[in-house]
């Protein structure tokens, strides 16, 4: 049985690191160490017997681990209360080189057992760690090789993935290009195309890999297209303008570009192919415009804003001057305008440059190169493009139309004086009938045949009102019937003045214009109307009111003639002459008459007009 002594030497020739601990946290003050532990550290028994274990594991007084000190005496106390055995996990550590200030990273396994009494009292802590150090690191290389192993196959897997992306983006790129792609070396052969040209020619693969780019070209344009495969294989680029030969014989205007390259020490041409049969199309489009423009027979110009030179002039304009393009490019505007319209020009150009407006037109007078002048018309435009700024003007000889404009105006000033003669006329005919009734009535005895005649001379008269009125319109085919019945109306009123009588009357029209044609026989009814009711609506009576209304809606007229009188005899409605000739009239002028005796007399007269 081993005594107190040899248990020591034991423990101090024990192959395995261990130190024995006091059991008084927090110190854990050291009380023995034997040789293996000092071995792995580096130290000696004065490092350690009697102090507290963590001081032992200092440099400078700082702590080597922070962060395992804190699990070590964490375990260290569960080994004093639990006074069961702790086992830690591989801990790293920053362990002091004795004599320097450097540490040496070492990587244990630390063991922590109680050593108990008979009564089962803790007397110490035994703290036995294990270095798993070269383990570790041996671990740490295997792990990193198998990471930069991992890294190596990821990026060679990412580099091959990219890889493949980006052939498939150039595949992407190739075929989808609007034009045709493809590839050939001095030779002629076909090495790379894409889909487009065989759906635009009509080959298919087999075929295109068969053939040479000029069985591609029509002949007319095969020597050009040599040219230009030996001048992209010279300067390293080139492009033409020629045209596609399809399968079908079909021949598509093309625009062709080229570049040399080198691939694998071998000479290639990397060319594309565009259809411009649009832009082909809007070329001969602008080019016959620009003919129509040069050949019409309007004078055309096109000025700087800037420099307010022309920069355009047509054939047109230049034969009508009497200048040539080389004398129109060094002149403005104003050298082609006669002195006394300049001003009157300038007027009209001035909105647009101050960019109130984009256009105008206006009339002034050129002068030619031989002095003559002629009138003109000018419609001008001012057009922005970017910062260059035009005025585009185009010129209309009006000499030809101002003559027959003047000869026109003359004419109608000649209609409209016969015209204005004819109805001075009929109105002074229409007032000597009107004379001649008045005086006719005067010398008949019989007071009804001299009524009739007042009758017909009131008609005439209201007939001669409307050539009056047409006399002094300056229209000579319609008036305001409105201002008419204003007119009939005083003159009704004066005819039938009667002393023992008082009647108002009431006008409201709206402005109507009437034709003549629809106008006399208007003129005829409201007439009748009017008088009959001061004939016949107030019969035992001293007062009344007759009241005319004249408005137009939608296409429609109607004319309303109402009294308070004692209305219409029920048997006689009609049967007067001068209601007979109401009713003729208004089917005259497809118009409508009703009437309605309720207080009074009401008339309604509806045409179109």
């Amino acid at each position: 049985m081993l005594n107190a002594k040899n248990a020591r030497s034991v423990f101090k020739a024990s192959p395995h690191p261990q130190i024995i601990l006091g059991a008084d946290p927090p110190l854990f003050t050291v009380v023995d160490v034997n040789e293996a532990y000092l071995q792995i550290t580096g130290a000696v028994e004065s490092h350690f017997i009697d102090k507290p274990f963590f001081e032992a594991f200092t440099t400078d007084g700082e702590p080597s681990d922070v962060a395992g000190e804190k699990v070590m005496r964490a375990a260290l106390k569960r080994v004093v209360t639990q006074k069961k055995a702790q086992i830690l996990d591989v801990q790293k550590y920053n362990i002091p080189v004795w004599g320097t200030r450097k540490v040496a990273q070492r990587y244990w396994a630390p063991k922590n057992y109680p050593v108990l009494d008979e009564d089962g009292n803790i007397l110490y802590i035994i703290h036995a760690p294990v270095d798993v150090t070269e383990k570790v690191l041996v671990e740490q290389k295997k792990k990193k090789a198998r990471e930069e192993l991992r890294n190596e196959t990821l990026n060679r897997e990412r580099a091959e993935r990219q890889l493949l992306k980006e052939k498939e983006v150039a595949e992407s790129l190739i075929n989808n290009h609007p034009g045709m792609f493809f590839l050939f070396d001095r030779q002629g052969k076909f090495y790379r195309w894409n889909n487009n040209l065989e759906e635009l020619t009509g080959y298919t693969a087999d075929e295109v890999e068969k053939m040479h780019p000029l069985k591609f070209i029509p002949d007319e344009y095969l020597e050009t297209f040599k040219k230009t495969i030996d001048k992209a294989f010279a300067r390293g680029k080139a492009e033409v303008e020629a045209a596609l030969l399809v399968k079908d014989g079909k021949i598509i205007p093309f625009f062709f570009e080229g570049i040399a390259i080198e691939l694998d020490g071998k000479d290639y041409i990397l060319g594309t192919g565009s259809d411009i049969s649009e832009l082909v199309k809007e070329r001969t489009e602008r080019m016959y415009l620009s003919q129509v423009l040069e050949k019409s027979r309007n004078e055309i110009y096109i000025t700087d804003e800037n420099t307010m030179r022309f920069i355009y002039v047509n054939e047109g304009a230049r034969e009508n001057l009497g200048y040539s393009f080389e004398d129109l490019q060094e002149m403005s505007p104003l050298d082609v305008i006669a002195e006394n319209s300049q001003m009157l020009a300038e007027q009209f150009v001035k909105p647009l440059i101050d960019g109130v407006t984009d256009r105008t037109v206006f009339n002034t007078v050129h002068r030619r190169a031989d002095g003559s002048l002629y009138d003109v018309e000018v419609y001008l435009q001012r057009i922005e493009q970017g910062d260059y700024k035009l005025f585009v003007a185009i010129i209309l000889d009006i000499t030809e139309r101002l003559k027959a404009e003047a000869q026109i105006k003359a004419s109608l000033q000649e209609k409209e004086v016969l015209l204005n003669e004819i109805h001075h006329r009929v109105k002074n005919n229409l007032a000597i009938i009107s004379s001649l009734l008045r005086l006719q009535a005067s010398s008949v005895g019989d007071e009804n045949f001299k009524g009739i005649l007042k009758e017909s001379e009131g008609r005439i008269q209201a007939m001669a009102m409307i050539h009056e009125l047409l006399y002094h319109h300056e229209d000579f085919s319609s008036i305001d019937f409105g201002i008419y019945l204003k007119k009939l109306m005083q003159q009704i009123k004066i005819n039938h003045a009667s002393p023992d009588k008082t009647i108002q009357v009431q006008v409201k029209a709206d402005p109507v214009n009437l034709e003549i044609n629809k106008a006399v026989p208007c003129a005829l009814i409201a007439y009748e109307l009017i008088t009959n009711a001061y004939k016949h609506a107030f019969k035992g009576r001293n007062s009344g009111r007759i009241s005319i209304t004249l408005h137009h809606s939608n296409g429609t007229a109607t004319l309303i003639i109402s009294d308070n009188g004692i209305g219409l005899p029920q048997k006689k409605k009609s049967s007067t002459m001068g209601l007979m000739l109401t009713h003729g009239l208004t089917r005259q002028i497809g118009g409508t008459l009703s009437s309605q005796t309720q207080n009074g007399t009401t008339f309604s007269l509806t045409f179109a007009n």
